[in-house]
């Protein structure tokens, strides 16, 4: 497999997948909604070992958005990069990362494996 590479807007934060996208899913709950400014969003689990910054490491800040789950954003253009979790999170898996593919450079087609969350989906969304 080849190396994905992504980056936030402001191309300061750049890392790299040298691995598999594990359990890729859309959301469509209030907080993505809020977190991503759309009506879903998308991501992927990706395993910490395959996951690596190349650049900007130290421009990631982090929000806890519900117990053990980080939300890392870029802090100069805002862009949401990464999510990582902790022993007491509800995933409870701290070998993972989880990717937003809207940040990931290269398209590579996924189909969502993960359940999505429907009951703040927008009604003009197809499902």
């Amino acid at each position: 497999m080849t190396a994905l590479r992504g980056s936030c807007v402001c191309g300061g934060v750049r890392f790299e997948i040298d691995g598999p996208l594990m359990r890729c899913s859309h959301c469509h709950c209030r907080q993505c909604q809020k977190a991503h400014g759309a009506p879903f969003r998308t991501r992927a689990r990706v395993s910490a070992d395959d996951f690596r910054f190349l650049a900007g490491e130290e421009l990631v800040t982090f929000y806890e958005s519900t117990p053990g789950t980080h939300r890392g954003f870029c802090k100069v253009c805002g862009a949401p990069v990464l999510v990582k979790f902790d022993e007491h999170s509800r995933c409870a898996d701290r070998s993972r990362r989880v990717a937003l593919y809207g940040v990931v450079d290269k398209r590579v087609r996924i189909g969502a494996q993960g359940p999505m969350v429907h009951a703040s989906l927008w009604t003009w969304i197809n499902k």
